[in-house]
């Protein structure tokens, strides 16, 4: 069973913590495949159990959104100073 690593997940929504995982992550959807979420809360890890059952479904009806987001480094050309937040 395929194991992704995100920032949060609720019923409604996983955000990922790499936009390369959300292909994989379609791609065991598609394919009815089960796959487990892990993240840190508040110093604990913490896992949840999908299964493929209907999450295609979801999907497509917007029931369920899959996103990714990445703190990009402040060499990347993409980084913008103004932009940054004191969050972290």
């Amino acid at each position: 069973m395929e194991v992704f690593k995100v920032h949060n997940v609720t019923d409604e929504k996983i955000i990922l913590k790499d936009d390369k995982q959300l292909d994989t992550l379609f791609n065991e959807i598609e394919n009815d495949r089960n796959f487990q979420v892990e993240w840190i809360k508040d110093n604990r890890k913490k896992s949840k159990l999908f299964l493929a059952d209907g999450l295609l479904a979801r999907l497509k009806d917007g029931r369920l959104m899959l996103t990714a987001e990445k703190k990009l480094s402040k060499d990347h050309d993409d980084y913008d100073d103004e932009l940054e937040d004191d969050e972290e």
